[in-house]
């Protein structure tokens, strides 16, 4: 298709013509991208304007279903048709097999995700260092949030592997419960978030009034810088989530919710290896008797290949989705 898909004489019926004239800007910029993406035998588009394209096409798949259910004009739907296959095909490519897919999420697809949708997790940042802050500075809920079984445990190498396992149920527990907060508009996501930083907020205090921080904090850093940022990411997802459900844009609430949904599964899906990654860590490093030096050098490691990781992202020359609908 060229520069538009409308057609060159009148839509039959004023319906069509105002459904089509409102739509024409949207439809001719994702014909535009796609001339530009086909005709290059390299990715012709930057990132951005990738990501651009799969917001685009998901837009003009809505209003092809929404022109189809109102019966409007023969030759509109047709043309519309015609955009929306040539975009479905250049946007989703065939599905990899398991193990190939999984990797090219994991590699590329989960750090460019993250960085298209930052917004929500910095939202999920600035609302976790809120609790935190408060949970230090406001006794009685820095203390509501503590564990009335909280102690810092020195784990022995023959029960280091029994700690990893339950350490990564519990921080798969959290992030489940942020995520599926989504679908209350987001709001029990922001309290989960919330309290897991009061929580963090009051455990801190604690630990100072009891002059064991120069220990504590140590022993939080190897596995923490991982794990918070899985749990805020998770938070984030749960907060895509519920904006889909209060902002539709020009979207059906349906058609909001079903990208919405998309894109929080992608990104709950891609904090697994993370979760993963902190609590192999958190049971061998964190609660061991390695030295404060060796535990502070982990941390650093695990800080520096984390920023390496999701910087990916913002350079990303395509948007991807998780395994199973696949996308460039």
């Amino acid at each position: 298709m060229g520069a538009s898909i409308i057609p060159d004489r009148a839509a039959q019926g004023a319906s069509s013509q105002g459904f089509a004239s409102s739509r024409k800007e949207a439809w001719d910029r994702l014909a535009s991208l796609l001339d530009r993406a086909v005709a290059s035998r390299r990715p012709g588009l930057s990132g951005r304007e990738a990501l651009e394209l799969g917001h685009l096409y998901r837009r003009a798949a809505a209003d092809l279903s929404s022109a189809q259910s109102r019966a409007l004009d023969p030759k509109l739907v047709r043309d519309l048709n015609d955009l929306v296959a040539r975009a479905h095909a250049y946007v989703y490519v065939p599905e990899s097999s398991g193990l190939k897919g999984g990797l090219s999420f994991v590699l590329d697809g989960f750090p460019a995700l993250v960085y298209r949708l930052r917004p929500f997790i910095l939202a999920a940042l600035a609302v976790f260092l809120v609790g935190a802050v408060m949970g230090a500075v406001w006794e009685p809920l820095g203390q509501l949030m503590i564990p009335s079984t909280y102690h810092t445990p020195k784990v022995g190498s023959a029960e280091s592997p029994l700690v990893s396992a339950y350490i990564i149920g519990n921080n798969v527990r959290v992030a489940l419960m942020a995520f599926a907060g989504g679908v209350t508009f987001g709001i029990a996501t922001l309290l989960v978030i919330f309290n897991n930083g009061a929580m963090i907020g009051g455990v801190s205090v604690l630990i100072a009034r009891l002059g064991e921080s120069a220990g504590f904090w140590p022993s939080l850093a190897p596995h923490g810088v991982v794990e918070l940022t899985a749990i805020i990411i998770a938070a984030g997802a749960g907060l895509r989530l519920g904006w889909s459900m209060v902002a539709t844009g020009e979207l059906r609430r349906g058609d909001s919710l079903k990208e919405g949904a998309r894109d929080a599964l992608g990104l709950a899906l891609g904090t697994v290896p993370l979760f993963l990654a902190a609590g192999v860590v958190e049971g061998y490093v964190s609660f061991s008797r390695a030295p404060v030096s060796a535990k502070l050098t982990v941390a650093a490691l695990a800080a520096c290949a984390l920023v390496a990781y999701l910087s990916r992202g913002r350079g990303a020359a395509r948007p991807s989705s998780p395994p199973g609908g696949t996308t460039r």
